[in-house]
Parts: structure tokens; sequence; C-alpha cells
């Protein structure tokens, strides 16, 4: 395996410590499964760079979300282009525009419409047993088969995680203590990732790297590796009207609605020379519903609020237009 530069890693991670961050799936791939408690992940370096081993993309959740539907996910068209144009982005601040105070319901709704960083990785599963697994000979060609549910598939996954999840696997791999052998396909150290807790603000995550070195134990890892740059294919700004207006589908989505928040702090947790080093982390406390100051509940304007976003999308793509 080329040598890692490690290097470049670490000034990946200094751009986002130092950064808040702003506010497709659907390709046949298999993604890994978060489970609650314990997961154990190897993650697999680039077959030609062994830095290259992550695709990050700008997301949305909920895109044309209304009382039926719970709307569609799509990544953001600025995900390749930072200045691109993305309606859902641009709703967002007009949301945000018209909030008078933190947490009304303008604030919220803006919220709902930020993007959101997803990062995707190729990992091995320990959940997964590689032995259902083989290489068939299909119009010439070798494909990875499930044996099991005679079905094509990779024995490689793809690890799905928000950008607090992204922090602690950077900051291991940029530690001196352990370094490139994170990478290492036959003496490398797998990832440990505990879920605790639910909800979007109440799941908590825990990552740390294992304390035996261990192989890949796929000896043909790098045939099986999935395409990570078809994941980030952003939607255009039409695609993206086209999915609040809810004429289109969008992608797949790789997660739950625990999904981890974008604002989400890293806090390394100290621990004797003997362990291995954590990272444990605790999303902020679940916001509380206002009330107007009738009494009655955000709940209760939900119409009043949807006829607002139609407005929103209506100007939005007017503008567009001329």
């Amino acid at each position: 395996m080329a040598k890692l530069d490690i290097s470049k890693l670490a000034a990946r991670l200094g751009e986002l410590n130092s950064s808040s961050g702003g506010t497709g799936e659907g390709t046949g791939v298999k993604f890994a499964d978060v489970n609650d408690g314990r997961n154990q992940y190897r993650l697999l370096p680039g077959k030609e760079d062994p830095t290259d081993f992550f695709r990050e993309a700008w997301v949305h959740y909920g895109v044309g979300k209304n009382g039926s539907s719970k709307g569609s996910f799509a990544v953001c068209p600025t995900t390749l282009n930072e200045k691109a144009y993305c309606p859902e982005c641009a709703l967002s601040k007009e949301f945000k525009g018209m909030s008078k105070k933190k947490d009304d319901k303008m604030d919220k709704e803006a919220r709902q419409h930020y993007r959101r960083k997803r990062v995707y990785y190729n990992v091995v599963d320990r959940a997964v047993d590689l032995n259902n697994y083989e290489q068939r000979e299909v119009d010439g060609e070798l494909v990875w088969y499930n044996i099991e549910d005679d079905k094509k598939e990779s024995p490689v996954h793809v690890l799905a995680t928000g950008i607090g999840l992204y922090k602690d696997i950077l900051g291991l791999i940029v530690d001196p203590e352990y370094g490139e052998v994170m990478l290492d396909p036959k003496e490398g150290l797998d990832i440990i990732v505990t879920k605790t807790g639910t909800g979007q603000f109440g799941t908590k995550y825990e990552v740390k790297a294992a304390r035996k070195e261990s192989s890949v134990g796929l000896e043909e890892w790098e045939d099986a590796l999935n395409d990570l740059d078809a994941l980030v294919v952003p939607k255009t700004a039409k695609e993206m009207e086209d999915l609040m207006e809810g004429n289109e589908s969008g992608n797949s989505s790789d997660v739950d609605d625990d999904d981890e928040e974008e604002e989400e702090k890293t806090t390394p947790t100290k621990k004797n020379k003997a362990s291995t080093k954590t990272n444990a982390r605790k999303p902020e406390p679940e916001d509380e519903e206002d009330e107007d100051e009738d009494g009655s509940s955000d709940g209760e304007d939900e119409d009043d609020l949807q006829d607002d976003i139609q407005a929103a999308i209506a100007r939005r793509k007017q503008q567009r237009n001329k």
C-alpha cells in the first residue's frame, strides 16, 4: 500500500474544527448498519491514494415535506460548487429572514431546510459474515454476489456519517498514537462506534480504535470497493425545485430520523495509557415546542405554515425564471 499522507487528513480536520460548516443514495450499494450499542468496522483506504477513502456531500432531508409526505433526501447543488444556486438553501434563508427570535416558528422551519454534511466511507462491517459472498463471472466480468440472498452485492459496505463522527475518525487517523496503521489492510485497526440513546437530539455516539491489530479479512477488497463518487452527485437547481413541489422522487436516505446533527461538537475523553483513545459526543437537548401567547401549540398552525412554505417556494421559482 502506498504511504499514507497524514498531513492531508490533518489539514482537513483543522478546516473542520475551525469552521462550524454550512447550515446519491439510490445507487444500489449496501449501507452499513449503525445499530444501538457496539458496532465495529474496518475502514478501507483508497485504491490509488490511501487518503482518498471518503467522500463529503452537502445534503437536504425532507425536501418537499408536507402533511402526507415525509419528503425526499437529496444531495445539495452546492456539494461540488459552493457558489451553485440551491432553492432549498434559498428557502431556508428566506424563513430565517422572517424569524423574529430564536426557536420561533420561522426559525424552526429554516432549520428544517438547512443543508447538512454527510460523509461516506468504504468499510468491512465486522457484523457481516464475509463467507456469504463470492465472485461470479457474468458476461465476462467478475461480479460480487451475496450467496445467502442470491443477489448482486459487494461484501464491502458503505458507512455514512455526519460531521461529528467524521471528525472523530479523522482525529484517530491523524493521532500519532495510531496514524497510518488505522488504514493498513494487513495490520490495521478497526474502529468501534457505540450508539446509545434515541431521537435526533438524544442519540450519543462514541468512537474509538480497536485494541488489536488485524487484517481486512478480504483478499479481494480492492475489487469490492464501492464507487463513492456516485453517492455525491448533486441535484440541479431544477431537480431540487421539482422535489420541493413533489413532482420528482429524491434519493433513498441512508439514515433514520435520529441522525446526528451537523452542529454537534466533539469532546475527546481522556483515558489512561493502557486504554484506547475515545471520542464521546452528546447532542444538544431536544428543543421544546413553543406555545403562542394564546396557549395554542405550533401544531395548530400547520396549515398556515404550509401556506407560507408554498408561497416562499413560488416566490423563489418566479425569481429563478426571471
